[in-house]
């Protein structure tokens, strides 16, 4: 039996449901944006009338209203939007229990099953469409196809408020021509290094030898040809089930850009604690640690890992994180850094055994996942903010606005 799967979005989610609690929103350009104070200053969201003036998710604020004079601006109010969201969801276990969220505005429905009951795929996508807008006072679109990859393309092809169906008959017609950046998980990286050996559309990458592609891009070569190819079948998760955490971060965008060594490593301490606390929350002990540093001039971002002995100390992971970004950054090249994030990976958990470092553990190491065990059992009874340490105290580098936590359906941990 052939799959039915749905992919639903909410049309600029977080510019809609402001326009929901206030209608005059609809009549003006507006999008929703970071903190310009703390150079979160980034076009969240916004609706179609400013979409129409050029206006781009991701750009700075100081550059959208360039292109749109009068633009309005609305903080995010996350919690809201997390109310709303859930509540569609809701909306989507009526036809199915299979409903994987994807973020905050997208949902995958697996309604194979649900067929003799509400119809065919279409007719579902159909119903389901008219309740939200009924219901929410929102648009969704959405894409019908026989796996996830294929329903996600089908959802992003018309918007707003729109339905496309891709069956398999439709391969060479809908989904072979379109660009390679249409495809999901392929980035701007991934673009350029398909495009370098001559790979431009979903079709190509299809017909791309595999061996090429593993030569390339090692095992995640192999998904994208399964991607492309419409041969991706992983199943929709059942609705309430918690994926397995396969990192755990923690990054900022700081106030002003870091410019020496010192500097960074005060960052990496405070973001390694928090990162720590989390991994303590969720029972896991990292194998190895991650860094992401954003250039200040040119705003691109490169990556750095290396594994690490299994520890679930924050202290720790900060040392490595900092040790790990000495050996690998050259400040002649960038000098400045904008953002820095670090992440816990290689991630297993605290109660599965661990092969033990035969060499002694250091009194210092020992000393640090004492201080970590005290900061976190302070935090939790006192909260987040309760206790830190003395040198990120008034350093300018964190915003004075606290990030989101979200825990988002790929298993990974962000703020």
């Amino acid at each position: 039996m052939e799959r039915v799967i749905l992919h639903c979005d909410i049309n600029s989610c977080y510019a809609s449901i402001e326009a929901r609690r206030n209608p005059e929103l609809k009549r003006v350009p507006m999008a929703v944006g970071g903190h310009v104070e703390d150079r979160h200053g980034i076009i969240l969201a916004k609706n179609q009338i400013a979409k129409k003036y050029g206006v781009k998710t991701g750009e700075p604020i100081w550059q959208a209203d360039m292109k749109c004079p009068g633009l309005v601006i609305i903080p995010p109010d996350y919690d809201e939007y997390v109310r709303v969201s859930k509540k569609i969801q809701k909306m989507y276990t009526k036809y199915t229990d299979q409903v994987e969220p994807f973020g905050m505005d997208e949902c995958w429905l697996d309604c194979t099953k649900s067929r003799l009951l509400f119809g065919t795929g279409r007719e579902i996508g159909e119903n389901i469409r008219k309740e939200v807008w009924e219901n929410m006072g929102l648009t969704i679109s959405v894409g019908v196809s026989y796996n996830k990859i294929f329903a996600k393309l089908g959802s992003d092809m018309r918007k707003p408020d729109a339905l496309t169906e891709i069956r398999k008959e439709d391969y060479n017609t809908l989904v072979a021509p379109l660009p390679v950046r249409n495809l999901l998980g392929v980035g701007r990286a991934t673009e350029r290094k398909l495009k370098k050996i001559g790979i431009y559309t979903i079709g190509e990458l299809g017909k791309a030898p595999l061996d090429l592609l593993l030569e390339r891009f090692g095992k995640w070569g192999r998904l994208l040809h399964l991607y492309a190819t419409g041969k991706e079948q992983s199943p929709v998760s059942i609705y309430g089930t918690k994926p397995p955490v396969k990192s755990v971060g923690h990054g900022i965008t700081m106030v002003k850009d870091a410019l020496t060594s010192e500097e960074v490593n005060m960052v990496m301490k405070e973001l390694s604690i928090a990162v720590g606390h989390r991994m303590r929350n969720v029972g896991v002990l990292a194998g190895g640690v991650q860094i992401s540093i954003r250039d200040g001039g040119s705003l691109h971002s490169k990556e750095y890992q290396e594994m690490i002995s299994p520890t679930q100390s924050g202290n720790l992971l900060g040392q490595a994180a900092y040790q790990l970004f000495q050996r690998v950054h050259n400040w002649e090249l960038h000098p400045r850094i904008r953002s820095i994030t670090v992440r816990a990976i290689y991630l297993h958990r605290d109660s599965a055994p661990v092969q033990p470092n035969f060499l002694k553990k250091s009194e210092l190491a020992g000393k640090l996942e004492i201080v970590d065990q005290v900061l976190y059992n302070i935090r939790d009874r006192y909260g987040e903010d309760s206790i830190t340490m003395g040198h990120t105290l008034n350093n300018g580098f964190f915003p004075s606005q606290k990030g989101h936590n979200i825990i988002m359906p790929t298993g990974m941990i962000y703020e």
